[in-house]
């Protein structure tokens, strides 16, 4: 089993001085703390939804999940091809039948699925690893004989 955590350390900084910015301005106009503590706890919460993307591959499926959701599962045998892209941090999640699970870094794999022919990109830190290791997860599944209709569709 492969698994990758990437860790969100500019989002991180970059919520925490917004937090600081607006619990001085609330201080400074008011004197509710309770509206400092709702807007610590808010951001807290949307902190805590995207600060880790985690990768695991395991011997049927790549799971993508983000803090402690499982977002994505996507089996192995559905997988048409596997590529190394560069990705830019501006591009949005989901376009023209891509989709992208990133929280930082500029290299990802793209993956082509078999049946809609829509791509996803997963960032990762070792792409050249993380290709290696579908591929060859693959090929061991492609390799195993299975009963009935399944093995046409492995063939394919």
């Amino acid at each position: 089993m492969y698994k990758e955590n990437q860790y969100n350390w500019l989002f991180l900084i970059v919520f925490t001085i917004f937090f600081i910015f607006i619990s001085i301005i609330l201080i400074k106009d008011s004197a509710d703390l309770q509206l400092v503590y709702l807007t610590g706890a808010i951001f807290l919460i949307c902190y805590l939804l995207f600060y880790k993307m985690t990768i695991i591959i395991d011997k049927e499926f790549i799971t993508i999940g983000f803090s402690i959701f499982v977002y994505k599962k996507i089996a192995l045998l559905r997988i048409k091809e596997v590529n190394i892209v560069k990705i830019r941090w501006y591009e949005l999640k989901t376009i023209r039948g891509i989709e992208k699970f990133t929280i930082n870094g500029n290299t990802a794999i793209e993956l082509e699925d078999k049946i809609s022919e829509n791509k996803i990109r997963i960032g990762t830190k070792n792409p050249e690893r993380l290709k290696n290791i579908i591929e060859e997860r693959i090929y061991k599944l492609t390799e195993k004989e299975l009963p009935g209709s399944n093995q046409k569709y492995l063939t394919e």
